[in-house]
């Protein structure tokens, strides 16, 4: 009868895998013996705006390209680093011409270059690593959009495009739908809808939107990825290649309430009230804050920054092998001088067993840091 009833389940979830159902429930205790240790971090190198050239506003998403240069992203600057961390040059020139942009919205490497996404102007710039013009290509798709991929020469973003509300706040749910733009930028293909809930006020041309909940995502490899959109612990595994959900996972996990501490850190904690359409609205703070916070792959694992912060470990990881099993945790140790909710947005990148982070002095300095994980 034993026998019988574990043929079932793996017949059920062979079955589920083919429809992209399949749905894996891990406890709440992962399966190392080591689990719930604190790692701590050694500072290797940090990235300072003292020098010309360049200068650091809100610096933020932060690669590293095939060849160890860094890049960091920043207001009107995309900066290019040596692996020593010094400045090389600013790949941003500001304008509306064939290698010039407006905002860049996101950028990936490419062998011997860069593909950088423009959302005002629509387009795609390929760069080489100095930042020559190779090509570039008008996209025709519209609205909101953000680029995160190419793949088997398709573009892929994720797109949405809010409703109206007449005026009205309302909590609602949006499709970010995952959609994929032919070489040549004229075709598009939706490719699957992630509703995520946001808070919205739109009529007409006034929007005003506030996320409910974070879309995350990280590559599992280069065909497949990971994505989190929301507030629950859910992962969705989703393979560029079939074009479908693979398999979802989660764990058991306790939610965080919001304190007056950690207010801030909520979505709705920064804004009070807003102005949209000639009202005023009062934008309502979440009750809990978001039980996966970040997704970063390390190795062929991925961690899970969550929610669950220990003032004297540090904030809880989950470790999760590539076929969802829960095998391990642990406490993070951050420097002193974070947040502690604010873990998230500090940690920018997750490279070769080094953390690439975001830090502010107390004169409002920012530097780039780059730690060893211990």
């Amino acid at each position: 009868m034993k026998k019988n009833w574990i043929i079932l389940v793996v017949l059920f979830l062979s079955v589920s895998h083919l429809f992209g159902q399949a749905f894996i429930e891990n406890k709440e205790i992962p399966k190392s013996l080591d689990a719930g240790r604190i790692v701590h971090l050694k500072e290797i190198m940090r990235i300072k705006d003292d020098h010309e050239g360049f200068y650091f506003k809100s610096p933020h998403n932060i690669k590293v390209s095939p060849d160890k240069r860094i890049y960091i992203l920043d207001e009107y600057q995309l900066l290019q680093f040596s692996k020593q961390g010094e400045f090389i040059r600013n790949l941003y020139r500001q304008g509306q011409g064939p290698d010039e942009f407006q905002f860049i919205t996101n950028y990936i490497f490419k062998k011997d270059g860069l593909i950088i996404h423009d959302n005002p102007q629509n387009k795609v710039v390929y760069l080489d690593l100095n930042g020559e013009l190779e090509k570039f290509i008008k996209l025709e798709v519209k609205g909101r959009k953000n680029f995160f991929a190419l793949y088997d020469d398709q573009y892929y973003f994720f797109n949405s495009d809010p409703p109206e509300t007449r005026g009205d706040m309302k909590i609602i749910e949006i499709n970010s739908n995952l959609i994929a733009i032919s070489p040549e930028g004229n075709t598009i293909e939706s490719k699957f809808p992630f509703p995520i809930m946001y808070m919205i006020i739109k009529a007409g041309e006034n929007v005003f939107m506030s996320a409910r909940a974070r879309r995350l995502y990280c590559f599992r490899d280069e065909k497949t990825i990971y994505i989190s959109h929301k507030n629950s612990y859910e992962i969705i595994v989703f393979g560029l290649e079939t074009n479908v959900v693979l398999f979802r996972f989660n764990r058991k996990y306790m939610k965080v309430k919001v304190t007056e501490d950690s207010k801030k850190f909520a979505h709705g904690g920064n804004y009070g009230r807003v102005s949209a359409g000639g009202a005023w609205f009062e934008v309502p703070v979440a009750k809990y804050h978001d039980d996966v916070q970040k997704l970063v792959k390390h190795k062929d694992l991925l961690w899970i920054i969550t929610s669950t912060i220990d003032k004297e470990k540090g904030v809880l990881v989950d470790v999760f092998n590539r076929d969802g099993e829960y095998v391990d945790n642990f406490y993070l140790r951050y420097p002193n001088s974070i947040a502690p909710f604010g873990v998230s947005s500090w940690l920018k990148l997750l490279h070769d067993g080094y953390i690439y982070a975001v830090e502010q002095d107390n004169e409002g300095s920012y530097s780039v840091v780059k730690y060893k994980i211990q």
